[in-house]
């Protein structure tokens, strides 16, 4: 007798760059949500490009980062789609609802998740390998006024590696495309430049990023500079950065921005 097996890999996707989020055979659009001026209904596309039917499952989460930045997710019933689940033909589209029920964005923005997930389907009588895709597409719930205010707190070597901590005190979220570190020796000379990639941060929170750093390069530089960079689709912010001295050791650079 022939085992008949199923393996669902799941991966999940989140995109930001361009006008559209897409994962294994399926495209959304928009990529971002923003609930703003009292809005309670947004509408979502559907697109399947793939030769095959497409039957799609959606989840609404709550989203905050903890005391490191880290992601945390929340049932909740402030966000709601219609339909829960639907099909989108072969190289079709659908359109679904979403609405926000939940309390206004007064002093802060409210930033929610709608996970979309792709459902396998084994074909009979065959050993299949199926990619599960879920796809996590960023809501937001505006406020009427504010922006995010980005400041570097930290900027600290731990072995090979620099953790650059990035506070938002502000009250909109901001994605930070890339984190950059340079070094320069005494004559401002360019020795070393290493980046890292970002991610979200929420409004009131912090976040450690990382940056990888090795011994050699760093003997020469004097002074670092620490870049961080934005992504510019939801608010015209501009790079902030962070300098410090190497404090006789290589790459042993502390810095803070004074907080």
């Amino acid at each position: 007798m022939r085992m008949r097996w199923l393996v669902v890999v799941l991966i999940i996707v989140a995109g930001w760059a361009s006008s559209h989020a897409e994962a294994g055979n399926f495209k959304v659009v928009p990529i971002k949500v923003y609930f703003e001026n009292d809005q309670k209904v947004q509408t979502l596309t559907l697109r399947n490009d793939s030769e095959s039917d497409v039957t799609l499952q959606f989840e609404a989460v709550e989203w905050a980062q903890d005391a490191t930045g880290k992601d945390q997710y929340e049932p909740t019933k402030s966000l709601f789609i219609f339909p829960g689940i639907v099909t989108v033909k072969a190289g079709g589209e659908k359109q679904v609802k979403l609405g926000y029920q939940g309390p206004p964005a007064a002093a802060h923005e409210r930033t929610y998740r709608l996970y979309i997930t792709e459902l396998p389907v084994q074909k009979p009588g065959e050993a299949t390998l199926q990619m599960a895709m879920r796809l996590g597409v960023p809501v937001f719930v505006v406020p009427k006024k504010g922006k995010p205010v980005i400041e570097i707190e930290r900027a600290t070597m731990v072995d090979e590696t620099l953790d650059v901590q990035v506070a938002n005190v502000g009250n909109r979220h901001v994605y930070v495309k890339t984190i950059e570190v340079v070094g320069a020796d005494d004559s401002d000379r360019e020795v070393f430049h290493r980046e890292a990639s970002g991610w979200y941060v929420l409004p009131g929170t912090h976040r450690l990023f990382s940056v990888p750093l090795q011994k050699e390069p760093c003997r020469e530089a004097k002074q670092f500079r620490v870049v961080v960079r934005f992504a510019n689709q939801d608010i015209d912010q501009v790079p902030v950065s962070l300098s410090g001295p190497n404090q006789g050791l290589p790459c042993q650079m502390n810095a803070s921005n004074g907080r």
